[in-house]
């Protein structure tokens, strides 16, 4: 009553305002979903991606996580398979089961980490390992223990660790294949090369 009042004080029209209200915001949710249509349009056409696709999807800001690993990180993003592509939405399962329904404005805008496109997939891992235990002897052992058509090659690399002077880190970096589970190879590295540690720490 009082906005309306003070509308006709000034000779303004209450009707004419509200119009115009509900015009700019239908006129802005038309924007939007116009947006997605083209969007959606776009990577239907263009192929960007396709249901069966397992991508990482990251934010805008392009950031990264930080890990406990010095001078690593993640991106700062999700990982999922594609499920279905309509005009408007883009629906994504992610590994831990959640379905999402992502604006295909906002997936057009995104950086995408195609998984399943990649020639082969780097993983690695870090282990301490007694200073008694030959660096170069390690390394060889771990190299025959991973040799398989799934690992491309092997690197490993030593380090120092700040946990006791009687020990040194270990950082085995491997070339899987593309298509390979990163998760399940990194288990088996970590395997091996526990077991591996422990029988030369006998010997």
């Amino acid at each position: 009553i009082a906005l309306a009042v003070t509308f006709e004080k000034f000779g303004l029209s209450v009707a004419a305002f509200s119009g115009t209200a509900v015009g700019i915001i239908v006129g802005l949710a038309a924007q939007q979903t116009l947006s997605n249509v083209i969007a959606g349009i776009v990577v239907i056409m263009t192929g960007r991606y396709k249901p069966g696709d397992r991508i990482t999807i990251i934010n805008w800001r392009y950031g990264i996580i930080r890990v406990m690993y010095p001078h690593e990180g993640l991106p700062n993003g999700f990982t999922g398979t594609i499920r279905n592509i309509t005009l408007m939405f883009t629906e994504v399962v992610s590994d831990s089961g959640w379905v999402y329904t992502i604006p295909n404005y906002v997936m057009l805008d995104a950086l995408l980490i195609h998984r399943n496109l990649s020639p082969f997939k780097r993983v690695r891992a870090r282990i301490d390992i007694p200073s008694s235990v030959d660096p170069w002897v390690f390394e060889e052992r771990i190299r025959e223990a991973l040799k398989d058509g799934n690992i491309k090659e092997v690197r490993v690399k030593v380090g120092e660790t700040w946990q006791s002077t009687g020990m040194y880190q270990a950082i085995i970096e491997v070339l899987a294949d593309g298509k390979a589970d990163g998760e399940a190879v990194k288990d088996r590295v970590l395997r091996e090369a526990i077991k591996i540690r422990n029988e030369l720490s006998k010997q």
